[in-house]
């Protein structure tokens, strides 16, 4: 509690954030003061040229949906839900697109798809260099930022995943998994589907095809790639 006492400023990511730590301080005048000098500020988005600094050679699979998962692949977050809900899909659907998780380890990924039967449709690869997947990010058609699930060991969500940020920035369209009630399912407007529901992973990723397959909008997007692809949709 030494940092609620002397700070001047304290920045929380989101107001749940906040409201969880302080249920550990029993002091109100405490509590009072960190209420009086703390500020809700989101992790930083990365400046417009972060994501042109170095160019990523890595391939991407022409005329498919390119669905990017950048970050740790393990039970808390919703990355399962990606093959989940692709397994879900029809044979034609999966055609249509390709999975490309970087994480710290692949293998687990490649024996979940592979269990799942949709190994063909994911490439599963070890963590990009920072700007390298900055620029990686903005490429893809579709990036997917997961909670973490919390339900049964926390009152409230208290996290907001800080790759929201960089995916604002890239200028890609979102898939948010979220756990309902959470900070990211209040303030992520686009498509969203629940934490651990396989049915409505599928429906996310039918919705996302469905949508690339729509007419392209008349304004571009602010980081638009120059392959032949699928529009991008927000």
């Amino acid at each position: 509690h030494l940092a609620y006492a002397l700070a001047d400023r304290i920045v929380f990511t989101n107001a749940r954030q906040r409201d969880y730590m302080l249920h550990y301080t029993a002091s109100p005048e405490l509590r009072s003061r960190v209420h009086e000098r703390s500020v809700i500020e989101p992790q930083p988005m990365p400046p417009g040229h972060a994501y042109e600094l170095v160019q990523s050679s890595y391939p991407l699979e022409p005329g498919l949906m390119n669905i990017g998962y950048f970050g740790a692949f393990y039970a808390v977050r919703g990355a399962s839900d990606i093959l989940e809900g692709l397994a879900g899909l029809t044979a034609e659907d999966r055609r249509r697109l390709c999975v490309h998780v970087f994480t710290r380890d692949p293998s687990e990924v490649k024996a979940a798809a592979t269990r799942l039967g949709v190994a063909s449709n994911v490439r599963s690869h070890p963590y990009l260099p920072y700007l390298e997947f900055l620029n990686l990010a903005s490429r893809m058609d579709l990036l997917v930022v997961a909670d973490a699930h919390t339900s049964g060991t926390h009152g409230i969500n208290p996290y907001l995943p800080s790759k929201l940020s960089e995916y604002l920035g890239s200028g890609t369209a979102i898939w948010a998994i979220v756990e309902p009630g959470s900070t990211l399912d209040e303030v992520h407007e686009g498509l969203k589907s629940v934490l651990g529901d396989r049915a409505s992973a599928t429906a996310a990723l039918e919705e996302a095809l469905a949508r690339s397959a729509a007419p392209p909008p008349t304004s571009s997007s602010p980081r638009g790639s120059e392959r032949t692809l699928p529009p991008r949709f927000g």
